[in-house]
């Protein structure tokens, strides 16, 4: 999306976090899978789920909804 509305391709910590926080879900899935507690790493994944695609639409919907880019 960036490329593509004319901004430069430029990481922003918003979606490091964000991918970050993807990456630990994916984490903390595998660990209900094995981990005694299922409850708490499933609540953790969805709490982390939630957090990071939040960050993820936080920076992205202006830019997909044509706001003015801020070069």
């Amino acid at each position: 999306a960036l490329g593509h509305s004319g901004r430069p391709l430029e990481n922003h910590p918003l979606l490091t976090a964000s991918y970050i926080g993807i990456t630990l879900t994916a984490l903390f899935r595998v660990a209900a899978a094995i981990a005694p507690q299922e409850q708490t790493w499933l609540l953790l994944a969805t709490a982390t789920w939630v957090i990071s695609l939040g960050l993820f639409a936080w920076r992205y919907t202006p830019i997909l909804l044509g706001s003015p880019s801020r070069v």
